[in-house]
């Protein structure tokens, strides 16, 4: 039985492989406040997402979040962390309250 799937060719479709896949890249909170502050001080989108070999999109979705990644950047200072990555919330709100008092 014959494959009912065109090949790429005839589908004029371009190879994947014309560019380099970007590595995934998780920035640290240090580097996404870094980002705002180039982005605050007037530097373009394109050039701040080449700065840090990301894409346009997620330099976008961290301009979108400034609020909480300032908050939680200075929250981890305070409390003396240094290098953080990821944000999460705690599932029971309350119980983490009481425990860090």
């Amino acid at each position: 039985m014959a494959s009912k799937r065109k090949p790429l060719s005839e589908l004029n479709i371009s190879d994947s492989t014309d560019q380099p896949k970007k590595k995934h890249v998780t920035l640290s909170l240090d580097q996404k406040v870094q980002i705002l502050d180039s982005l605050l001080c007037g530097s373009q989108v394109s050039t701040v997402s080449k700065e840090f070999n990301i894409a346009r999109t997620t330099v976008l979705n961290i301009k979108k979040q400034e609020e909480s990644i300032r908050l939680a950047h200075q929250k981890f200072l305070e409390n003396g962390v240094k290098e953080r990555r990821t944000v999460k919330t705690a599932k029971l709100v309350t119980l983490e309250d009481c425990l860090n008092g």
